[in-house]
């Protein structure tokens, strides 16, 4: 008889005891910041349930959202801004903003940081009227000014730009039946994401340190 195992969705407080088969997916270092010197190692993993996708609507229409829940999401890029670079925590970070459609035309904000910027701005350059299907693994959504959105987290979201996997191939096939090929099927994002000191604090972009480390790094005489 083949062992049963539970999901990782379905753990809770009422037994202490759970039989898990995971897969560990990544692996990576995490420096703590009081020390720069020490560091956890930390992993990923999952188990038969790949994917957990969110709805588009479980997002945009949310009165108030888990910043540490991790999911997944995919659709179609159907906006895009130019790449930009910004000050994070003394830190020159290079972020991007898309807009990402389902196959129910509800259009999703989403900000790219890091090395995702560059691999999706030479994706959409190529401009040759194939739709670019983006699948976000393990993103979180972030609140600024009463709208959500979605955004990698460094270390952690695994990025698929037209992928071979089933999920990103059944959604081509569903978005292109019965559909044309358009020469151009992203457009410019009209306005873009205003960055001010509360936004970042919301969305978890700021540093916070408190007057005793301040002092004790120096900073603060």
């Amino acid at each position: 008889m083949a062992p049963i195992f539970d999901l990782v969705r379905d753990i809770n407080v009422t037994k202490t005891s759970w039989a898990l088969e995971v897969r560990v997916i990544r692996v990576y270092e995490l420096l703590k910041f009081t020390n720069p010197k020490t560091y956890s190692l930390e992993f990923i993993s999952h188990d038969s349930k790949i994917y957990i996708f969110k709805h588009f609507n479980d997002i945009l229409n949310a009165t108030n959202v888990n910043n540490s829940e991790l999911f997944d999401v995919i659709g179609e890029v159907v906006g895009r801004d130019v790449p930009k670079t910004k000050e994070v925590s003394e830190r020159m970070a290079k972020l991007i903003d898309i807009e990402i459609e389902d196959l129910e035309k509800n259009q999703l904000p989403c900000t790219l940081w890091g090395d995702f910027v560059d691999e999706v701005d030479a994706k959409l350059a190529e401009n040759n009227g194939e739709p670019v299907i983006l699948l976000l693994q393990m993103c979180r959504a972030k609140g600024l000014n009463g709208v959500y959105r979605v955004c990698n987290t460094f270390h952690v979201t695994k990025m698929i730009i037209n992928g071979s996997c089933d999920e990103v191939t059944d959604f081509r096939s569903k978005l292109l039946d019965g559909m044309e090929t358009s020469s151009q099927r992203v457009s410019l994002l009209s306005s873009s994401t205003v960055y001010t000191v509360s936004g970042d604090l919301e969305m978890g972009n700021a540093e916070i340190r408190t007057i005793d480390q301040l002092t004790s790094a120096g900073e603060v005489k």
